[in-house]
C-alpha cells in the first residue's frame, strides 16, 4: 500500500530535493503500473510536488516538477500535454541547474519521442544536429545516443535509409 504524505507533513518528511525525487518516482510509476486508474493518485502526488517546488523556488525542484508532469502525461497517453512541461524542464536543467545534463537530456528525449510519433520531424531536423554536436563535444553518451535515435528517425522520414543505417 502506498504511503501518503500530507502537504503539512512535507517540511518534516526529509530533505526537499530527495523528497521531490521520491514523490516524482511514485507519481510516474503509479501511471506506468496502474494506467488511467492511477491518474487520481498521480495527480495528488504531483500536487504535493508542486507545493514543495513553489515554496522552495529551487531550479532543480522546479525542473523535477515539470518533468514529472511531462512524464505522467506521456505514460497516460496525453501526448498533447507532454511538450510544454518537458521543454520548461529542459530549460531549467540545462540553464539553471549545475550538472543537470542527464535530466535535461531526459526531458528532451520525451519531447523528441512525442515529436517522432506525432509527425514533428521537420521541427527536430532543425535542432537535433546541433544538439548532437554539443553532446559529442561534452562526451555525453546518454544524450548522444538518444539524439542519434532522433536523427535516425529524421533520416528514415526523409527516405534516406542508408544514412539511417550508417548512423
Amino acid at each position: 500500500e502506498p504511503v501518503s504524505v500530507a502537504i503539512d507533513d512535507l517540511p518534516r518528511a526529509g530533505e526537499p530535493k530527495r523528497l521531490v525525487n521520491a514523490l516524482a518516482s511514485e507519481a510516474i510509476y503509479t501511471i506506468m503500473l496502474d494506467g488511467l486508474e492511477g491518474m487520481a493518485r498521480a495527480s495528488e502526488i504531483r500536487d504535493s510536488i508542486n507545493a514543495v517546488s513553489a515554496s522552495l523556488e529551487d531550479p532543480y525542484v522546479l525542473g523535477v516538477s515539470r518533468l514529472t508532469t511531462s512524464l505522467c502525461a506521456y505514460w497516460s497517453g496525453q501526448w498533447n500535454r507532454v511538450v510544454e512541461p518537458a521543454h520548461k524542464a529542459e530549460e531549467l536543467f540545462s540553464q539553471r541547474v549545475a550538472g543537470g545534463t542527464w535530466e535535461a537530456a531526459l526531458a528532451r528525449s520525451i519531447r523528441h519521442t512525442v515529436a517522432i510519433h506525432a509527425g514533428g520531424l521537420p521541427q527536430l531536423s532543425a535542432s537535433v544536429p546541433r544538439a548532437l554536436i554539443d553532446a559529442q563535444g561534452r562526451s555525453d553518451r546518454y544524450a548522444e545516443l538518444d539524439l542519434m535515435r532522433s536523427l535516425v528517425a529524421i533520416y528514415l522520414a526523409r527516405d534516406r535509409p542508408d544514412q539511417a543505417l550508417a548512423e
